[in-house]
């Protein structure tokens, strides 16, 4: 029996082999360690009309009662606990222990006037602008 020696464009195709493997090992282990210990962004959209913002949360699975909404001058932090857990690839699970949402408005709002609605799963909130200044006529 013949016995063919490989080549060295064998050789390196093998080596490259090896190595798509240990790195698709290592990203695996990372994602899993990073994603395991970090919150989710929820989708959302956040719409701007003349007089306020209207920001929509989906917040699959949450309750109303788990829902933390902080409103400041121009910002919002929405924070829920939740129970995410998928399965990316073999051997690679993505899970999840909280919702989290940051959001910086591009103007003031006036808090005292904010309002919130969550019904199956979505969040509304309504946030009405403050005033920036008002038009005078000059004569």
């Amino acid at each position: 029996m013949i016995r063919r020696r490989k080549s060295l464009f064998d050789i390196v195709t093998d080596i490259e082999r090896e190595i798509d493997r240990e790195i698709e090992w290592m990203l695996t282990k990372l994602k899993e360690s990073e994603a395991s210990s970090m919150c989710l962004e929820p989708l959302h959209d956040v719409q701007e009309f003349p007089d306020e913002f209207k920001v929509t949360v989906d917040l699959p699975g949450v309750s109303k009662d788990d829902v933390k909404l902080n409103v400041y001058e121009n910002e919002i932090h929405i924070y829920a606990p939740c129970s995410y857990e998928y399965e990316l690839r073999k051997r690679c699970r993505i899970r999840a222990s909280c919702y989290k949402l940051d959001l910086e408005l591009p103007s003031e709002i006036i808090i005292d006037e904010v309002k919130a609605r969550f019904r199956e799963g979505v969040l509304e909130i309504r946030l009405p602008k403050k005033e920036k200044g008002i038009r005078i006529r000059i004569d």
